[in-house]
Parts: C-alpha cells; sequence; structure tokens
C-alpha cells in the first residue's frame, strides 16, 4: 500500500538484492550453523517479483509492441521526445506514468523541479530514489533537515549509501555545488558528452533562492540538477494531490506534466531501500562514519508497479 515506481527501479532494486545477498553469503563460515538469509523488507521482494514479472512479459511479448511507445516521454527538453532523442545522462527517470506511458524529466533544461502539495513528500522519495540507482554513478546532495522531513526521525539517522551525501545544512550544500561546477568548468573538453549526475534534493529558502537558482543555472551543462521540497518559480514547479496525481504546474514546460501520475513512496518502505542499497555497496572502512557525524551534529543521533 503507498507503493508506486517504475520498472527501472525495480530493476535496479532486484539487482541490488542479488548483489547484497552474494556479499552476506560470503560472509558465512562453515560450522557457524547460521541459516539465516539477508534481511531486508517486504517491498524488496515485492519489487524483486515484479521486476521478474516484468522481463517475462517482455520475453514472451518481444517484438509485439512499438519501441517508441515503451520508452519515456522526456519533458523539459526542448520540445518533449522520446528519451532517445535525449539521452540518458541528463535525464531523471521514474518520474511517473500518464496514459500508460513513462514520464521522464530533463532536470537540467528544467533548471530544477518544485514539488508541492499533499502529496509532495512521497514524490520526492521516489525520485531520490530514482536518482540514487541511476546507472552511471550519480551522487545525491541532501541536508539532514530535509532528509528528517522525507524519512521521518526513527530513520533520518540510519546509515546511507555512499552516493547520498547527507550534509549538515543547506548552505554547506550549496558550497559543495559550486565547487563541483567550478572543477568541472576546467576540467570540460569537447571530448566529453556527459557528466555523472548530481543532484540536490532539497527545501528552498528564500534567502538562498538566488544562489540556488545560479548553481542550477551555471551547473545545469554539467550534470548538476534541482528537486526542490517546496515552490521553485525559476523552473518548474507541480502541486501533486494526496492521490499522487499532478493537478497544477507552472506555465510553459510544466504544464506537459499536468495528469502525471507521480511515482511515489512511504517513509517505511524508503527507508528500506535505502538500506538494501547500503547492503549491495562495495565495503568500505569508513562507510557510514560521515553519515554519523552529521547526525550527531544535527542531534539525530540514535507504467509502474504498485
Amino acid at each position: 500500500p503507498g507503493v508506486f515506481v517504475g520498472l527501472g527501479l525495480a530493476a535496479a532494486v532486484s539487482a541490488a538484492l542479488v548483489a547484497a545477498r552474494r556479499r552476506y553469503r560470503r560472509r558465512y563460515r562453515p560450522g557457524s550453523g547460521r541459516r539465516d538469509d539477508l534481511p531486508v523488507g517486504p517491498v524488496v521482494y515485492q519489487l524483486r517479483l515484479a521486476h521478474l514479472r516484468a522481463e517475462h512479459h517482455e520475453a514472451s511479448a518481444e517484438g509485439d509492441h512499438d519501441a517508441d511507445q515503451a520508452s519515456p516521454l522526456v519533458i523539459g527538453a526542448t520540445h518533449d521526445c522520446p528519451i532517445e532523442q535525449v539521452g540518458n545522462a541528463r535525464v531523471t527517470p521514474g518520474l511517473g506514468v500518464r496514459d500508460q506511458r513513462e514520464i521522464a524529466l530533463d532536470l537540467a533544461a528544467a533548471r530544477g523541479l518544485g514539488l508541492v502539495g499533499p502529496g509532495a513528500r512521497a514524490a520526492a522519495r521516489a525520485l531520490l530514489l530514482a536518482l540514487l540507482t541511476r546507472p552511471s554513478a550519480p551522487q545525491v546532495i541532501v541536508p539532514i533537515d530535509d532528509l528528517n522531513v522525507l524519512l521521518g526521525a526513527e530513520h533520518a539517522s540510519d546509515e546511507w549509501p555512499a552516493a547520498l551525501h547527507v550534509v549538515a545544512d543547506l548552505d554547506t550544500a550549496l558550497d559543495e555545488l559550486e565547487t563541483e561546477t567550478l572543477r568541472r568548468t576546467r576540467e570540460a573538453d569537447s571530448s566529453r558528452s556527459a557528466w555523472p549526475l548530481i543532484a540536490l534534493v532539497a527545501g528552498p529558502a528564500e534567502r538562498n533562492t538566488q544562489r540556488l537558482q545560479a548553481i542550477l543555472d551555471n551547473g545545469a551543462p554539467f550534470g548538476l540538477v534541482g528537486v526542490l521540497l517546496g515552490q521553485w518559480r525559476p523552473g518548474i514547479s507541480a502541486y501533486i494531490r494526496d492521490d499522487g496525481v499532478v493537478s497544477s504546474a507552472s506555465p510553459g514546460a510544466g504544464q506537459a506534466l499536468l495528469g502525471t501520475q507521480m511515482f511515489h513512496l512511504p517513509e517505511t518502505e524508503t527507508a528500506e531501500l535505502l538500506a538494501l542499497l547500503r547492503q549491495a555497496q562495495p565495503e568500505s572502512p569508513d562507510a557510514g562514519n560521515k553519515v554519523n557525524e552529521v547526525a550527531s551534529d544535527a542531534g539525530l543521533e540514535g507504467t509502474g508497479i504498485r
């Protein structure tokens, strides 16, 4: 209940479960008597099963459908078009579904997406997972107060996957994005077609609006994008009802989102999926240390699928 995500996320979760199980079983010691399997939340098995069913369906129906109809429609590009005409590197997958077709968003061209309304947080959680499971080594920066808003206090101090970079506040996040923009500007050359995505997921503060807008404008060609937990006038804002449907949006490119059924996730299921991504990643001696430091400093120690 409350889970509605895309096939891309289901496939990523399925692959993460296989990797995490492999790592877990490598730790088995003969004679230990341990026979338990990797403990994961129910949502993980649900998405694994959904992915296997989808694979079986695709195999049995191969050649019977139009590939253009199956590919996501990209919103926010110069004109709405199939994903093949934009390229995967700059597109955020897993936004939602309209008319039985997945909707993706060119966040760089959109100059940021603001989510408002009673369904905004659930949609932001699904988008957070979609960003983290992109295949091109993404990084997602989230201030810890905003992570607390998305996951709830009982989950916000957990250990997170390495791709989720939790910082103390929005100013710290903007400092890091500015530094990365300068670095990528210096290293830019004509032979490089795409940069690994860096996404900011945060609530915009009024005093930071101009600075944030400048970062998203200057960083867009270098893969720096933003998902804002609130209205975002410089880019696209979408009002999401409690049933997950976009009922109003910014003029221009935002109008293409009207009627979209946004993917969404509850707090507990989001935390379970983040835990799986953490278990699936390669071990690192320092993994979780910086997470715990940030949580301590902040006082927090301690087509779709339904």
